[in-house]
């Protein structure tokens, strides 16, 4: 009896590892469809491809420091959870400093593409609070419980999206302020000319997806309301 229960443990080990195994190969998350922790500590719970933090390979699971400086390779992506329900993804080829505690919510975007669904946020305004700030080269937008995006299409232009819910966008300058409110993608550019202006324009859904958006919301347990 004893030799079975023992022959039993093993086969049951091995299956563990085969299924380890079989979740790695299609990319390494930690958890998917439910809410992480209330913790205000900005995790990885998601990896895939050359991600570093502070010049050293990315973890799954550890915590990133305040003004830790995030770079991600070529096809590569990183994403973090803090507090419950609240995620942002920092895509391929994208150069990112980010400061999340109890005290901080911050993205300083330099280089790349930016996505994030949060659920849970009190409410900010673009010139400050304690909800999430994102900043880029030519633009700054002020988050409440929502979900958008930032693409970094050059040093002299970035691209915004409200994709669903409030944004307080701002050019960097904050001479031009706005609110924006939408139900399905409602996005602008901000462009610095030669003399150093920076003028807003509309733009069309550029960069990301509905499903991109939904397969982030996701990992939180969280349905976007499109056209709610």
């Amino acid at each position: 009896m004893k030799e079975i229960t023992g022959y039993r443990l093993l086969i049951a080990a091995a299956l563990v590892v085969v299924l380890a195994t079989a979740a790695f190969a299609s990319g390494t998350q930690e958890s998917s469809g439910a809410p992480i922790s209330n913790n205000p500590r900005a995790r990885v719970t998601y990896l895939e491809g050359d991600v570093t933090v502070n010049g050293e390979p990315a973890v799954l699971g550890n915590y990133v420091a305040v003004g830790s400086s995030v770079t991600t390779g070529e096809d590569a992506l990183l994403e973090i959870t803090f507090s419950d329900r609240n995620i942002f993804e920092i895509q391929a080829n994208t150069v990112a400093v980010v400061s999340v505690n109890d005290k901080m919510r911050s993205v300083e975007l330099k280089t790349g593409s930016f996505g994030a669904v949060f659920d849970k946020l009190q409410t900010v305004s673009s010139s400050g609070g304690d909800g999430f700030r994102v900043t880029a080269p030519t633009a700054v937008g002020g988050v409440r419980g929502t979900t958008f995006f930032f693409e970094v299409e050059d040093q002299d232009n970035t691209y915004v999206c409200a994709c669903n819910g409030t944004v307080a966008m701002a050019d960097a300058d904050r001479q031009q302020v706005q609110e924006v409110t939408a139900k399905h993608h409602k996005a602008f550019r901000y462009t610095r000319g030669s003399d150093g202006t920076i003028t807003v324009n509309g733009a069309g859904m550029l960069y990301h997806t509905d499903d991109q958006m939904n397969q982030l919301a996701s990992r939180i347990g969280v349905s976007i309301p499109w056209q709610k």
